[in-house]
């Protein structure tokens, strides 16, 4: 099972546990000010997904290899 699917299986809501790989873990490393969330000034990655991440966790597995990667 993926580390936040689990989380969420030990009773994490969704956003908690998406909170806890971006903002929190960021905290934790003293990273906060450089990164963690989707703020201006602060470096991010961002994804697409073909699912519902506020009802879904496992909308962040991979289905299949991705073909291309822009």
């Amino acid at each position: 099972m993926p580390p936040l699917a689990a989380l969420t299986e030990g009773g994490f809501s969704i956003v908690d546990a998406v909170a806890s790989a971006t903002a929190v873990a960021a905290r934790a490393c003293a990273l906060a000010e450089v990164t963690g969330g989707l703020e201006p000034g602060l470096a991010a990655d961002t994804l697409i997904s073909d699912g519902n991440l506020e009802t879904d966790i496992t909308a962040l597995q991979p289905k299949a290899p991705p073909g291309h990667i822009l």
